[in-house]
């Protein structure tokens, strides 16, 4: 086995290759549940959003897990070869990179970095039309610019991402199938912030929206009014608010991680560094695609039998 293990142990990589199996399941099988039952309720914001996150989803835990289940089977050779009067080892997997990726590997980079960092535009959408729902209940949110939102995302991290994929010297780190390469204007930091710099943004709205829900809601329970708004605003917003809860563990671990990319060069990186990077971007994302229809399906009411009637 070739990621974590060594040549005297490989239970690092059989216990990810568990965790990855067993999340392609849960959400090949929750993810579809959630696009059907929003494709079976009326037309709203909350049911579009719900929608393309269950699709990103369900392609996150497809793409994610496959890349790195294969990575993890891949033999390694931990053979020492003697070159002239010297004995040289190869080094261990996770610290495997290259430059002049090809022509695939640069795709799926590029695919990977897009799954890994769409979501929380979609969840910061959630919570901020939820909030603006319970806030000014008489003013509709029109579907055309959140549509647009979400296509300007989307052509931005792309676009972006595309740039940095093609440029002739750019880094492959071969086991979790991640291509980088610095601009020399902007260095490490600069090129990360401007290529992610949007998703933060995105992780800071939506912890504040939610925080901001709750507070809209713990007024309404002082209004006598609003009986109909905490029947059937209540769970529909806590719904929202524990999917966007993810963003904060995602804040944490893209900050970390981008101190190490943007910090040391590939040829300096320790196993901690690795394995916070793996945990960024595989781990998390595809907990978080496992995660979230969950949180979906247990504070929806007839989430299956809705889902099947539509199907």
């Amino acid at each position: 086995m070739a990621l974590f293990s060594t040549p005297d142990s490989s239970l690092p990589d059989s216990l990810i290759v568990i965790y990855f199996i067993t999340c392609l399941v849960l959400s090949t099988l929750l993810n579809p549940v959630v696009f059907l039952y929003n494709r079976a309720v009326p037309r709203s914001v909350p049911q579009f959003l719900f929608s393309i996150l269950a699709v990103g989803d369900f392609v996150t835990s497809l793409v994610m897990p496959t890349i790195v289940v294969y990575n993890a089977l891949k033999p390694y050779d931990w053979e020492c070869k003697k070159q002239g009067n010297e004995t040289v080892c190869p080094p261990p997997p996770f610290l495997e990179w290259h430059i002049h990726p090809t022509i695939l590997e640069r795709t799926l980079g590029a695919v990977t970095w897009t799954l890994l960092i769409t979501p929380p535009c979609y969840t910061a959408l959630l919570a901020s039309c939820r909030f603006l729902r319970i806030r000014y209940p008489l003013r509709p949110i029109r579907r055309q610019y959140i549509k647009l939102g979400v296509f300007l995302y989307l052509v931005y991290v792309m676009s972006y991402q595309a740039f940095l994929c093609s440029r002739p010297r750019a880094a492959y780190f071969t086991r979790v199938q991640a291509v980088w390469s610095i601009l020399p204007a902007l260095g490490g930091l600069g090129t990360i912030l401007l290529f992610t710099g949007p998703c933060l943004v995105c992780v800071i709205v939506s912890v504040v929206t939610s925080l901001l829900t709750v507070l809209q809601l713990i007024q309404s329970l002082k209004d006598p009014c609003a009986v109909q708004l905490r029947k059937h605003g209540h769970k529909t917003s806590l719904k929202i608010i524990v999917t966007n809860f993810a963003s904060i563990l995602f804040m944490v671990f893209y900050t970390s991680v981008t101190v190490i990319a943007a910090l040391e060069p590939p040829a300096k990186r320790t196993k901690t560094d690795c394995i916070l990077y793996f945990m960024y971007s595989t781990v998390v994302p595809v907990a978080l695609s496992v995660f979230n229809p969950i949180v979906f399906v247990v504070f929806t009411s007839d989430t299956f039998s809705k889902a099947w009637r539509w199907a």
